[in-house]
């Protein structure tokens, strides 16, 4: 699928098949995260591949909008960023989710960006995954096979309600 093509049609998806996700497909989407463009090139970026479906349930159970991928959701991806690392901390890490969600969709999965990054639970998930002091959770990325392939964008402005020619 062209990269236009995959962020046309990326929508937020909460319901999943029961259906495990490959290792190879899961490095694919980290690979492209990865490949994302970080400030001054520092790549203090780290990616958690949850597989284990306890582990997904507690992340579930954690985080606030996360009911859904309680014994749903085959993986989920955490992104974190090194604050020693990075002085583009939450941009760097939103690039990297951006990709691996355009990436998902490419590849036919579903995928919905679950907050992360300054939410009262981001702590008892940085503790979940074992991050050090300076690892900060930037985002929890649910991934797997829709089970409904007709999932509806929601409404999203127009364009010309966005776009300004050299000032507003």
């Amino acid at each position: 699928m062209d990269a236009i093509k995959a962020i046309l049609e990326r929508r937020s998806v909460r319901k999943f098949l029961n259906q495990a996700v490959s290792k190879e497909t899961l490095e694919d989407l980290v690979e492209c995260g990865r490949l994302a463009p970080t400030g001054h090139n520092k790549q203090g970026r780290s990616f958690i591949v949850l597989t284990e479906r306890s582990t997904i349930d507690e992340v579930g159970k954690i985080a606030t909008w996360g009911k859904f991928v309680i014994g749903k959701a085959p993986a989920i991806i955490l992104v974190f960023c090194d604050n020693q690392e990075c002085a583009t901390l939450v941009e760097d890490g939103a690039a990297a989710t951006e990709n691996i969600l355009i990436a998902a969709t490419a590849k036919g999965l579903g995928s919905c960006w679950m907050a992360g990054y300054g939410m009262p639970y981001a702590k008892e998930i940085e503790a979940l995954a074992n991050a050090s002091e300076s690892k900060k959770l930037i985002s929890i990325i649910a991934l797997g096979y829709p089970s409904d392939a007709n999932t509806l964008m929601p409404k999203k402005s127009s364009l010309n309600e966005v776009i300004f020619w050299d000032k507003f």
